[in-house]
């Protein structure tokens, strides 16, 4: 009887034993498995492609995007004067091929930036001048020697002289000579033929 009551004893301490045992190992192992996740997590931070850091240190996220060859570039231009938007396009050449954003900004740094990726971008810029092809029927000259005179605009909104009339402004009544002196435009040749038709005596 006795004998019996010691085996079972035995029995039970072994197996209590056993149970402690394998719970202790098993904590054991989730607490160097998450120690050890930890410390890759704190090693190895995650990497965040595209990211620029600027001046103020904000981080904004670059696309990366670059000319590729064939890319094309469009000019969009607003004359003020007369209210007119011309687009310009181009293919781009070896100076701008692999250029980003930035970088392509930099180049044409009097024009805004509308849109930029691979195979082109769209720039813009407002001009407070007539567009290319425009003509200007005014006066050139000072005083009683002042004439009528026709200029052009090219397309950078710059006036050139292209023809001086001999009819003098001074045959012109006072509201006529106001509209002439601040110019009256054409829009295309056309247009022009009819003006000097009319005032060109």
């Amino acid at each position: 009887m006795e004998i019996g009551f010691v085996k079972r004893n035995f029995f039970l301490w072994h197996l209590i034993f056993a149970v402690a045992l394998i719970g202790a190992g098993f904590a054991a192992g989730r607490y160097f498995a998450l120690n050890n996740e930890v410390k890759t997590k704190a090693v190895n931070p995650p990497i965040l492609s595209g990211v620029v850091s600027n001046e103020n240190d904000e981080v904004t996220l670059s696309s990366g995007a670059k000319l590729a060859l064939g890319a094309r570039l469009i000019f969009l231009t607003h004359y003020t004067k007369d209210d007119r938007i011309t687009a310009k396009s181009i293919t781009v050449s070896a100076p701008l091929i692999g250029m980003d954003e930035q970088d392509l900004a930099a180049y044409y740094d009097t024009w805004k930036m509308e849109s930029f990726k691979e195979s082109g971008a769209v720039l813009s810029k407002t001009i407070d001048s007539y567009s290319e092809g425009t003509y200007i029927l005014t006066v050139t000259g000072e005083g009683e020697a002042q004439v009528l005179a026709v200029y052009s605009y090219d397309d950078n909104g710059v006036r050139h002289l292209i023809k001086t009339l001999e009819s003098p402004l001074s045959n012109f009544d006072e509201a006529t000579r106001q509209s002439l002196t601040e110019g009256i435009a054409a829009k295309d040749r056309f247009e022009l033929e009819q003006l000097l038709q009319e005032y060109d005596e």
